[in-house]
C-alpha cells in the first residue's frame, strides 16, 4: 500500500538535508491499472530499470514494483510504448520529524515545465494529521493536490495519451503553474503532429 500526499511547489526547498538525486525517465503502459515504466539513476551511483503497477488514485493505492532489466525496459519503451519517456529530476531531503520529502523536477526547458512535491507514510492516520508547519514548510508546501478529482481525471486522459496506440492527443495550455492547469481542468486536443509532453507524472 501505498500512502502519500501530494504538492504542487515552485524550485527546490530550502535549509533541508539532501539525502539522495535521481534523474528518471518513465512511461506508460496502461491507465487501469496504471502500469508504467521508470528508468532510475541515481547520481553518482547505479541505474535501476522498474515496472510498476498501482490502483486508482488519491492519498492511499495499492503499488507493486518489480525491477527489470535493461533489455526488457528497452523493449517496452521503444517496441510498446513507442514515445519519448517523461524526463524528471528527483531529489529528496530528511524532515525534522524522520519523514522523507521527495521533490520532483518534470520536463525542465519544456513549456510544460513544472514541480511538484510528496510525503509517504506507514499510515493513512498518519498522513491526515501531518502538518507542513510542524517541519517549518508551511509556504513550501501549501497547493496540495493530493484529492484534487479533477487532477485525477486530467491524469488518467494525459497518461492515455502517452500510452501506444492513443486514443487522443492531448496537450497543456499552461498558464502560471500546472496546479492552475488541474484546478481549471483545462486541456484541449491538438495534431498529432505536435510532440507530446505529459504532467502525468504523479503516478
Amino acid at each position: 500500500m501505498e500512502i502519500e500526499r501530494k504538492w504542487m511547489v515552485k524550485g527546490w526547498p530550502e535549509g533541508l538535508p539532501l539525502r539522495e538525486e535521481f534523474a528518471m525517465r518513465q512511461g506508460y503502459i496502461s491507465v487501469r491499472p496504471t502500469v508504467r515504466i521508470r528508468e532510475e539513476a541515481l547520481t553518482g551511483g547505479r541505474t535501476d530499470y522498474i515496472l510498476c503497477f498501482k490502483s486508482g488514485g488519491g492519498l492511499a493505492r495499492e503499488e507493486i514494483e518489480r525491477s527489470i532489466d535493461k533489455e526488457l525496459f528497452d523493449d517496452l519503451e521503444y517496441k510498446i510504448i513507442a514515445k519519448p519517456l517523461i524526463p524528471k529530476l528527483r531529489r529528496s531531503y530528511t524532515l525534522p520529524d524522520g519523514s522523507v520529502l521527495e521533490v520532483n523536477h518534470v520536463d525542465e526547458g519544456q513549456p510544460t515545465e513544472f514541480w511538484y512535491a510528496e510525503v509517504e507514510y506507514p499510515t493513512v492516520e498518519a498522513a491526515l494529521a501531518w502538518q507542513p508547519e510542524s517541519c517549518g514548510l508551511g509556504d513550501y508546501l501549501k497547493d496540495e493536490v493530493t484529492n484534487q478529482c479533477c487532477w485525477f481525471a486530467f491524469q488518467q486522459l494525459i497518461m492515455i495519451a502517452m500510452m501506444p496506440s492513443p486514443r487522443i492527443d492531448v496537450a497543456i495550455d499552461v498558464s502560471g503553474t500546472a496546479f492552475i492547469v488541474s484546478r481549471n481542468c483545462f486541456v484541449k486536443t491538438v495534431s498529432s503532429q505536435m510532440r507530446l509532453r505529459s504532467l502525468s507524472v504523479f503516478s
